[in-house]
């Protein structure tokens, strides 16, 4: 049996609206876009949890330096930053449609250290992020960034996970 006593009152109110609950002290997120289909399973938490905490979102779209941003043929002739102009107006949509306050910053670098630097000079008490992995070897060798992301951060991580499709 639980030893904590509540009382009716905490049993019944919402997180979020008391600002002594545990998770109520989250005022700032930090969403480090890694421009996958996944990562936007993350933003849709990060846009969430933003409106039901009515916190600021910081969302840093993040750019592997060692890849660059060349503008690059791709699918349905897209280039790189056209890509990314679809990006930062699908985040705007998601987050104006919640009625969350977001900033969008392109951030460069090694995507875990620039999402982390990123959090902390925005002072972010939350950070999420999408669980993306690499080849196995890479995993195995260098870590995956989410749990770089994790075990360095200066603050709470959340690592969104997208579920298997079920219906095939």
């Amino acid at each position: 049996m639980d030893d904590v006593q509540h009382s009716d009152d905490q049993r019944n109110t919402p997180i979020g609206s008391d600002r002594s609950h545990p998770f109520a002290g989250f005022r700032h997120i930090a969403y480090l876009h890694d421009g996958t289909a996944h990562g936007l399973e993350a933003l849709h938490e990060a846009v969430s949890l933003a409106a039901l905490f009515k916190a600021r979102l910081d969302v840093a779209i993040i750019v592997d330096d060692r890849r660059g941003r060349e503008p690059l043929k791709v699918t349905l002739g897209r280039t790189a930053d056209e890509r990314l102009a679809v990006r930062q107006s699908l985040i705007a949509r998601t987050a104006e449609r919640a009625g969350v306050r977001c900033s969008q910053t392109i951030v460069t670098g090694r995507p875990s250290r620039a999402g982390l630097d990123f959090a902390r000079e925005r002072g972010a008490d939350l950070i999420v992020i999408s669980a993306t992995s690499s080849s196995y070897l890479h995993d195995r060798l260098w870590g995956s960034r989410s749990a770089r992301i994790a075990r360095d951060g200066a603050c709470s991580v959340l690592i969104v996970r997208v579920a298997p499709n079920l219906t095939s």
